[in-house]
């Protein structure tokens, strides 16, 4: 009857259970049956060790998963703290940006200003020159005449000499070339800017001079001038 019962336990499981239930009965012992009942244990030993093995092993992934996603979970979250702290600073810095533009309109609106005023002071600038050179050109023709009537009258009041004529008109001639040269370079320079506030003439140079100076002043009255007040006078045949 041992050795029917050790006959029935053919699969690994049921060796392994009749091994244990027998273990230490001489009848199963002595049986054919117990080198197989063996050989099914240690295999089912084998086969528990793998599995466990295979448990350890996946339970090591798992962990090795979960830690990963421990740090990426950190790391998400420092990243939406500073997220957070440049969305608290966005206001601010939107509110100096529209500070500085709100700063640059009104600085382009007095430059506008500015311009307006500079064109209008270069259109009196320009209506003054026109009215000084008309007056100029006025003032010449009446001189010519009168200087032409009185060198008649002379002639015929105190006839004088060819010799005496020619040193008359060569006094003419140098009275009318200091006239053209400018009075504050010793004439080294003719005269080419009119300051349109008083109506003086000087040559360019020492106007420039002048304003290098930082000493904006006509030297003739002290009358003060701006760049936009020097008219250059062209003397045309």
């Amino acid at each position: 009857m041992a050795e029917a019962m050790c006959a029935e336990t053919s699969t690994p499981a049921a060796a392994a259970a009749a091994a244990a239930a027998s273990y230490g009965s001489p009848l199963c012992a002595s049986s054919p049956h117990s080198a197989r009942q063996a050989e099914a244990l240690d295999a089912l030993r084998t086969a528990f060790q793998a599995q466990v093995a295979i448990s350890e092993a996946r339970a090591a992934t798992q962990q090795s998963a979960l830690d990963h996603a421990f740090r990426r979970a950190e790391a998400l979250q420092l990243e939406l703290a500073a997220l957070q702290t440049a969305k608290a600073s966005h206001p601010v810095l939107i509110a100096d940006l529209q500070a500085q533009l709100e700063h640059a309109r009104a600085l382009i609106s007095e430059l506008r200003v500015e311009s307006k005023a500079d064109q209008k002071r270069l259109a009196a600038s320009d209506a003054a020159l026109q009215a000084l050179r008309s007056e100029l050109a006025s003032v010449s023709r009446d001189l010519e005449k009168v200087s032409g009537a009185a060198e008649a009258l002379r002639a015929k009041l105190h006839p004088r000499s060819d010799l005496q004529r020619e040193q008359q008109l060569e006094e003419n001639v140098e009275a009318l070339e200091s006239e053209l040269y400018c009075p504050l370079c010793n004439q080294a320079r003719k005269r080419d800017t009119v300051l349109a506030g008083c109506g003086h003439v000087f040559c360019c140079e020492c106007v420039a001079e002048l304003e290098a100076n930082r000493n904006r002043k006509c030297p003739s009255c002290a009358t003060k001038f701006t760049s936009g007040d020097k008219l250059t006078i062209f003397l045309t045949g």
